[in-house]
């Protein structure tokens, strides 16, 4: 996971959340090679992924970036944690 300059590396999450966040990541990059994380965290018992793509990303594939990133957020609530 590839933090952005200035932002503290931390997963301020359920240790369990750990490998759903793990797989976001993998296809994040996947979409994007090169995006930034800003933030991980649970908010109100749910998963907040905060990330930056890069300027010269097409919009089509930053809006499925950020589809798949509140997928993933809308599912975090049956997560186990």
């Amino acid at each position: 996971m590839r933090f952005a300059k200035g932002w503290i590396p931390e997963l301020a999450v359920y240790e369990a959340w750990i490998p759903y966040i793990e797989k976001l990541d993998a296809e994040l990059e996947a979409l994007i090679p090169g995006y930034e994380v800003h933030q991980v965290k649970d908010k109100f018992g749910g998963l907040r992924y905060y990330f930056e793509v890069p300027a010269d990303t097409p919009e089509d594939v930053a809006a499925q970036a950020r589809a798949l990133a509140y997928r993933y957020e809308s599912e975090s609530y049956t997560w186990p944690t």
